[in-house]
This record gives C-alpha cells, sequence and structure tokens, in this order.
C-alpha cells in the first residue's frame, strides 16, 4: 500500500510521465488508486468494526462482572468495618475484665493480709493460755464436783 503512495507520488513528481500518458492510462491509474483506495477502507471499516464488536463484548461481558465484584468488596468492607468494631469492643471489656481483676486480687491480697492478722492474734491468744494450770482447775473442779454428784445420785 506504501509502495503504491510512493509511486504515485513518483509519478506525480515526474510531471513530464504524467504528461505523456493518455487519457486512458490516466484513468486506468486513476480506478486502480480508486479501488486500492476502496479496498484499503473497507479493511479498515472491517477491522473497526470487529475491534468494536470486540470491545462491546468485552464491556457486555465485564462490567456486570466488575459491578458485581466491586458489590462483593463493598460487602466485605462493610463486614471488615463490623468485624474491627467488634474487635474493639471486646478489646475493651478485655480491658476493662483486667482492671476489674487487678482489684479483685488487691481485695484478696487485703483480705489474706487482714485474716493473717487475726490468725497471728488468735494464736498469740491460744500460746499464751496457760494449759497446765488449766488442767489443774479441770482436776479441781472435778474433785469437787463429784462429791456433789454422788450426792444427787448421778454417777
Amino acid at each position: 500500500m506504501e509502495n503504491q503512495m510512493v509511486e504515485t507520488e513518483k509519478t506525480a513528481k515526474s510531471g513530464s510521465k504524467l504528461d505523456r500518458m493518455t487519457d486512458h492510462e490516466l484513468l486506468v491509474l486513476l480506478v486502480k488508486k480508486q479501488s486500492q483506495n476502496a479496498r484499503d477502507q473497507k479493511i479498515t471499516a472491517i477491522a473497526c468494526a470487529v475491534l468494536g464488536v470486540i470491545f462491546a463484548a468485552a464491556f457486555v461481558l465485564l462490567i456486570p462482572k466488575t459491578v458485581i465484584a466491586l458489590s462483593e468488596v463493598s460487602h466485605l468492607t462493610s463486614e471488615a468495618e463490623y468485624t474491627l468494631k467488634q474487635i474493639d469492643d471486646m478489646t475493651a471489656q478485655a480491658q476493662a475484665s483486667l482492671s476489674n481483676i487487678d482489684t479483685m486480687v488487691s481485695n484478696v491480697n487485703g483480705i489474706v493480709t487482714d485474716n493473717t492478722d487475726y490468725v497471728n492474734d488468735a494464736m498469740r491468744d491460744l500460746n499464751s493460755i496457760d494449759f497446765e494450770g488449766l488442767n489443774q482447775a479441770i482436776s479441781d473442779l472435778e474433785s469437787v464436783v463429784e462429791p456433789l454428784a454422788k450426792l444427787f445420785g448421778r454417777k
């Protein structure tokens, strides 16, 4: 195609060759060029039509899939945001629980400390008891109560 155009340009430049051609030869050359141009235009039109059909088919096939994919991405994004909010809420609850556990451990520690003080006081009181004197007092009481029990007929 380009070769023919170059030839036409060469022919046009060399005006003497065109001047020497007869009307019939010029007409034949003109008809050949027109038929080549018409054929090239048909090929270009067909190629454009084919590309148009390909693009139309691509749009018809791809756009609905793209819209569906974007809708799914939007839905997944919404779910991810909801999940992140739930995670934030759970984290806040866990933090509150940890604070409550710290308070509870402090309270239990205070209770253990208080009870340890009470147990130590009780042990000190138990250690201060004179068990020998207590045993002697019980023996003395038994010796006094035994004659009374015999008197009332209990033993």
